[in-house]
């Protein structure tokens, strides 16, 4: 999973904060809102241009568990 934020995002933050309790595996990116959110590579992850936003990158398309039933199972 990618996950796309800003320095300093509030709601960044709260995605953050839920994939690190979660034990989510993710690549966090960092974008500069003033350049970055208004370029087409970035658009096409979000058309609004604004951030945070995950993007979903399966590795395995066959894979029948991910990390939301593994979060389910683990947490107590």
């Amino acid at each position: 999973m990618k996950f796309y934020t800003a320095k300093p995002s509030g709601n960044g933050y709260k995605v953050q904060l839920m994939l690190a309790l979660l034990n989510v595996p993710h690549e966090q990116i960092v974008i500069d809102l003033a350049k970055d959110s208004k370029q087409s590579p970035y658009l096409a992850v979000n058309p609004r241009g604004q951030v945070p936003s995950l993007e979903w990158v399966r590795v395995n398309p066959f894979a029948s568990k991910d990390f939301r039933t593994e979060a389910r199972t683990t947490t107590p």
